[in-house]
């Protein structure tokens, strides 16, 4: 035993020295799970995470410094105590993936405390010894530049450690100080209260008066019905064709027949008068209706099987038409819709909900008000990794691997402009979809998730046919896409949901999938010749890129809670 202990400890230090920390800070955080309970991170506020900033990048400078005198510090810049902790840290992701998280501020559902995993002790003690790692190889890059190594390779590792780190730490620190607040805002009245995640009534130093909410709609659809079973199906005998729509109508009856005619007023439904034709000469003409809070749903029954109905319309964007008070006594009139928030001073104000009784001709608009004073920082950093992302096209200084690397790069960026215009040009954008995808981060977004897939999945081709260095190739843009796509993603999420993160399941796989590419890379740079090793953990990677992409829409952790897992 003290032989094996001794071995375990004698320089240079590998994966298992990693991993024998990685368990005393597993033991360390249960030991604080189960005597002080979760985390509560709404008492990170000002001046309390301030304070820990200074601490924490204090201390990693201080480790620099020692690392020269204890190999402690030097070690924990390098790739084999990296791996470990990235391995533990996609272990808790996982669980977290899988497992329906509780909202902040409520315990856990479970005995241990996963089901609550920000607020877990062992996770948050490893993501702090990660970022400690992190800022340690900043610091190491910086060095190995001044002392001559190649500028583009410290930009490269430099900006995206160092991005990673500004976007972690500062998301952390400042989750303390970020509101999220939910204002029912009632027509032609001025409205400065909001309620907070506990219910609590908070004064705002801002007032919003409501003058319309409005819905814009996509035109009516028509549907067959089969009345023994309720579902949509296909009339095959039957010739079906619209003679006139009304958006705006409302119901009147005249002997004894259902007719629309056009009216504006309040409670208005849609209607549209359609006919249809049989093959052996019967036909059917009348009105159908979506109906609202004020008329009925209409219906036009075909024969004994078959009846014609309108689905309730789509909503293609819904809108607030307000007046902003500041406490400088300015005002500020604009029109606040999802997918285009309202920023007055500190305050990000969101379209979120109506009364959805009354759809169209709801009288409240419900917004969701939010404040993040730490996000500036975040975006730097997030800024930082996009930067280091686009030097990823850029492959190692070899003369071979180069020029195929750049000839792979440029291939891949012409794919991304091909498939962006050829999607924009049949209108693959401008199709029915629901109001929280429609934003300009849409296209974006998924066509490079698109190509970054593909090139993952050539990746993962390339080493099962052992053609290690074309996967090398592949790796580095394919992970350089999935990191653009990430980040659109955050940029897409503020701008619709008041936050660019909140561990949405779908969120979660997407960290562990990119965690996981990571990893990759570290696990080449100690253990270049472990081909094995490689291909195995490109196959795990491409299963997580998989649960990323379309697994979480069969999760228990992500049914009715994910707002991913939505039907355009």
């Amino acid at each position: 035993m003290d032989n094996t202990m001794a071995g375990m400890w004698t320089k240079p230090w590998k994966y298992k020295e990693g991993a024998a920390i990685c368990f005393a800070i597993l033991c360390v955080g249960l030991l604080l799970q189960f005597t002080v309970g979760p985390i509560d991170w709404g008492q990170l506020e000002r001046p309390l995470n301030w304070i820990l900033l200074i601490v924490f990048s204090a201390l990693i400078i201080l480790g620099h410094v020692l690392s020269s005198q204890y190999y402690l510090f030097e070690w924990l810049g390098k790739s084999t105590a990296a791996v470990p902790t990235m391995i533990t840290a996609v272990a808790f992701m996982t669980v977290m993936g899988v497992t329906r998280q509780v909202p902040a501020g409520m315990p856990p559902t479970d005995a241990v405390g996963v089901t609550r995993m920000l607020g877990f002790w062992p996770f948050v003690l490893i993501q702090v010894y990660a970022m400690y790692q992190v800022g340690l190889a900043v610091m190491t890059t910086m060095s190995r530049w001044r002392m001559g190594a190649p500028l583009w390779r410290a930009l490269l590792f430099g900006s995206f450690h160092l991005g990673l780190w500004i976007a972690l730490v500062c998301a952390t620190l400042g989750s303390g100080e970020m509101r999220r607040l939910r204002m029912t805002a009632q027509k032609n009245n001025v409205e400065w209260r909001a309620v907070d995640e506990q219910r609590r009534i908070v004064g705002l130093p801002i007032s919003v008066e409501l003058h319309k909410f409005g819905i814009e709609e996509y035109p009516p659809e028509i549907v067959v019905i089969d009345k023994n079973t309720g579902e949509i199906c296909e009339a095959v005998d039957w010739e079906i064709a619209a003679f006139d729509t009304l958006d705006f109508a409302s119901r009147v009856k005249e002997d004894s027949v259902v007719k629309y005619v056009p009216d504006n007023s309040y409670g208005a439904t849609s209607a549209v008068l359609v006919g249809a034709r049989k093959k052996d000469g019967q036909k059917r003409v009348g009105w159908i209706s979506c109906g609202n809070f004020k008329y009925p749903f209409q219906t036009l029954s075909l024969d004994d099987h078959l009846i014609m109905a309108m689905p309730q319309r789509a909503h293609k964007q819904y809108y607030s038409i307000v007046d902003v008070y500041a406490q400088d006594e300015r005002s500020i009139h604009d029109t606040i819709k999802v997918n285009h928030p309202l920023v007055v001073d500190e305050w990000w104000i969101y379209q979120l909900s109506y009364d959805t009784v009354k759809g169209r001709w709801s009288d409240i608009s419900v917004l969701e008000i939010v404040r993040d004073p730490w996000l500036p920082a975040v975006y730097v950093g997030f800024a930082m990794m996009l930067f280091a992302a686009m030097l990823l096209f850029v492959p190692k200084n070899n003369v071979g691997i180069w020029r195929s690397g750049i000839s792979v790069s440029v291939i891949i960026i012409v794919t991304f402009i091909f498939l962006y215009c050829t999607l924009l040009s049949m209108g693959y954008f401008e199709r029915r979809m629901m109001p929280a995808l429609r934003s300009v981060w849409f296209a974006p977004h998924v066509v490079v998730y698109m190509v970054g897939y593909s090139c993952l999945a050539l990746t993962t081709v390339a080493a099962l046919l052992r053609r290690y260095a074309l996967a090398d190739i592949l790796v580095r843009p394919g992970l350089a896409l999935l990191t653009v796509g990430m980040l659109f993603g955050a940029f897409w999420a503020k701008e619709a949901w008041g936050t660019y993160w909140s561990w949405d399941p779908k969120e979660t796989w997407a960290a562990i999938t990119w965690t996981l590419y990571i990893l990759y890379f570290h696990l080449r740079a100690s253990r270049p010749k472990s081909y094995g090793l490689m291909k195995v953990l490109l196959v795990i990677a491409f299963v997580s890129l998989q649960m990323c992409w379309w697994g979480i829409n069969y999760l228990p952790s992500a049914l009715a809670t994910s707002v991913h897992t939505y039907n355009t």
